[in-house]
């Protein structure tokens, strides 16, 4: 998948960056090409937002969801209706909005829709450039210069897939797309001063699709100019140093998780008070105060050295030593080392540490990979011996040739990757020990399948303590591994949330703590939780749960929910840029005003609801968490305010408001806000399957 291409990309650059290479592109040029792609998947997920959107509005109306609309009233908004109407459903015409002329929308559709065909056409065509200038200048393996290998280019290998000068072809479609949308606009308003297109979320659904459109094709014009540049200075290979420094590269100021991945980091506070700051850097505890002394930070540290004897990792390393000295204990007692040495026991210790891994799930499956990966490995290497009969050239030739099977095993497979390593090892031994053999070296009375057994049989005593010790003092299945992770992801979602929030309330000058390159590491470590939760989810296949059937299906959904509000959030920071200095972000920051509205109130407390019970499998209090249409929020809601707002822009266009680019970015953020909430009311609804209600009060409340 895409999302799979780019965790590739970022691995990729970051191993880059300790390393020598010889190529055409240095360290700094991966950044840049990294940094703007990341940037173009924003603008590709606002464009599949709105195909989404489209989609939705296609097929059922949207009905029963909630969205930023206007009803027909002129003093109340569906969201804010009084307790009396609780029983009333809301009609069709007050769900979808109707205020205003669909004739002005239509216009203004006929006025965008071919100028976003024609520039979505030209942006494709950029694209097929890149990819085969990209291509062209891939350096191929030398053996390709030579028959049988050698490979003619067709005719068209050297020539452009743009009619000319791809950055040149882009700007032309750009200036033609502004051109044609200043002409439209201008005969739109020629006979009226302001228009009032109905539905309102249509209008807001073509401005998000016109906007990530333009945002697109910007930076697919710095990925042109990036490449043409490399394409023209950089003719021939040299060798480039990694700039980073030694130190640098050993430091790490985050946290780490139990995973050894990057943990989310407190944000510093305005006030900057000594207490705040230990707060954020020890994390609040409510057992006892930050610490402030020489003598409270002496005795911190040892709590942490405690706490850390309770960590996974303390009771990895405990089992680990525990089996490496059970393993080698028959090496040193009088009666027993001419055995271990005859069975060559060293390789149950090799393969027992090769089994041990920290990481939880998938155990079970694990193991058995591994000894059908031992016995694969021994069988191949018979069938190596008996096709060579001991001849060194045959032997390095078939070692050669079953190497690359195992190796692309391991490498690609992500189910049997633990077998695949296992085999890379008892493969060449067993053919090792049986050369030795045939050579005067060691037993040479052992026969070819006395040596394999004994070598299969010493894997597989290492491989079957490492799994006793990862089952003791009980099994850890992926599947439980799976709600934990998810759990912590919904909760570092609103960290996320909160960051965003932060950036949209803070004036410029209260600003005094960038939270941008925060909010890029936590959203990076949640991306690679997901990826780690879609693979143990895959291979709770293997791990039949006993108790009961495991609900594969709704973690899947809420794995999908989760990384599709991922990039909702990550699109919502991406607009806030835009809006920075702005009226428009000044009207917006008083719409979600906490102090006001409790919109952002609950969406926190939703995220942090959620995280808790269904890590802890608690059931969910019977509590609206997100506002639905019977909910009461008080006479300030979010759907009066932004229902007022839109009334002022959406009902009442100016030839201005279109033309301005705040505008269209603040129109963004509300539909791409209004898709967040409805992502987390199916997140609610998932987690609701899986833990239930509070059964003693649920019928209290409507839930």
């Amino acid at each position: 998948t895409l999302q799979d291409n780019l965790q590739n990309l970022e691995n990729a650059r970051k191993e880059a960056q300790h390393e020598i290479s010889f190529s055409k592109v240095s360290q700094e040029d991966l950044n840049d090409l990294d940094m703007i792609i990341k940037d173009m998947y924003i603008d590709i997920g606002g464009l599949a937002l709105s195909g989404v959107i489209e989609g939705e509005l296609m097929g059922d109306g949207q009905e029963g969801e909630l969205e930023i609309r206007i009803d027909n009233c002129e003093n109340e908004s569906i969201l804010d209706q009084r307790s009396t109407n609780v029983g009333r459903l809301p009609s069709l015409t007050n769900t979808i909005g109707t205020l205003g002329s669909e004739e002005d929308l239509t216009r203004l559709l006929g006025i965008l829709r071919p100028i976003c065909i024609e520039l979505s056409n030209a942006c494709q065509l950029c694209l097929m450039d890149c990819v085969a200038r990209i291509q062209h200048n891939f350096c191929e393996p030398w053996y390709k210069k030579w028959s049988p290998f050698y490979r003619k280019p067709v005719l068209h290998h050297y020539h452009s897939v743009t009619p000319y000068e791809p950055s040149k072809f882009l700007k032309d479609a750009a200036i033609r797309f502004n051109k044609a949308r200043e002409e439209g606009l201008h005969c739109l308003f020629a006979d009226q001063q302001n228009i009032s297109p109905s539905p309102q979320r249509v209008l807001l659904l073509l401005l998000l699709f016109e906007n990530n459109l333009k945002d697109f094709s910007r930076n697919l014009g710095h990925l042109v100019n990036r490449i043409s540049f490399l394409e023209a200075t950089r003719k021939d290979m040299k060798f480039w140093i990694p700039s980073i420094s030694f130190l640098k590269r050993r430091r790490n100021d985050s946290l780490t998780d139990e995973d050894g991945l990057n943990v989310e980091t407190q944000v510093r506070n305005d006030g900057g008070e000594e207490e705040e700051e230990f707060e954020e850097f020890y994390g609040p505890d409510p057992d006892v105060t930050p610490p402030s002394t020489p003598a409270q930070r002496f005795w911190y540290g040892l709590w942490k050295v405690r706490n850390w004897f309770n960590s996974e990792h303390a009771r990895f390393a405990c089992k680990n030593a525990f089996a490496v000295t059970c393993l080698s204990l028959p090496a040193f007692l009088p009666n027993s080392s001419a055995w271990f040495d005859d069975y060559r026991g060293q390789w149950a210790l090799v393969s027992a540490v090769l089994s041990f891994s920290p990481t939880l799930g998938g155990a079970v499956l694990q193991f058995f990979g591994r000894l059908l990966g031992s016995c694969i490995g021994a069988l191949m290497a018979i069938v190596a011996w008996n096709i060579t009969q001991g001849n060194a050239f045959g032997l390095a030739a078939i070692l050669f040739v079953f190497s690359l099977t195992l190796w692309f095993t391991y490498l690609n497979s992500k189910v049997w990757t633990v077998g695949g390593i296992i085999m890379l090892v008892n493969f060449p031994l067993v053919l090792a020990n049986v050369y030795q053999a045939q050579n005067g070296v060691g037993r040479p009375e052992d026969t070819l399948y006395t040596i394999a057994a004994k070598r299969t049989s010493a894997v597989s005593i290492g491989i079957t303590s490492a799994f006793i010790m990862m089952m003791f003092p009980w099994p850890h299945a992926g599947r439980v591994e799976v709600r934990y992770r998810l759990a912590r992801t919904i909760a570092n979602l609103g960290v996320l949330y909160s960051m965003t929030v932060s950036m949209l309330l803070r004036e410029p000058r209260k600003m005094c703590f960038n939270t941008a390159p925060s909010f890029t590491k936590l959203v990076a470590h949640v991306k690679r939780s997901i990826a780690a939760e879609r693979l143990l989810l895959l291979r709770t296949v293997y791990e039949p749960p006993l108790r009961g059937r495991f609900p594969m299906e709704h973690y899947e959904k809420m794995i999908d929910i989760v990384e599709h509000m991922v990039n909702l959030i990550s699109g919502l920071e991406h607009t806030l840029r835009e809006l920075n200095g702005t009226e428009w972000k000044t009207d917006l920051a008083d719409v979600l005003d906490p102090s006001k509205c409790h919109y952002i109130t609950h969406i926190l407390t939703s995220f942090y609801i959620l995280a808790t019970a269904l890590e802890n499998r608690v059931p969910l209090p019977p509590y609206n968490i997100v506002a639905s249409v019977d909910t009461q929020f008080g006479e300030h809601g979010l759907g009066e305010r932004i229902s007022k707002r839109i009334r002022m822009t959406a009902s009442e266009l100016k030839k201005q408001d279109l033309e301005t680019r705040a505008y269209i970015c603040y129109c963004t953020y509300l539909i791409k806000t209004s898709h967040l909430v409805n992502e987390l009311l199916k997140l609610v609804t998932e987690v609701k399957k899986l833990v239930g209600v509070n059964r003693y009060v649920k019928e209290l409340c409507r839930f």
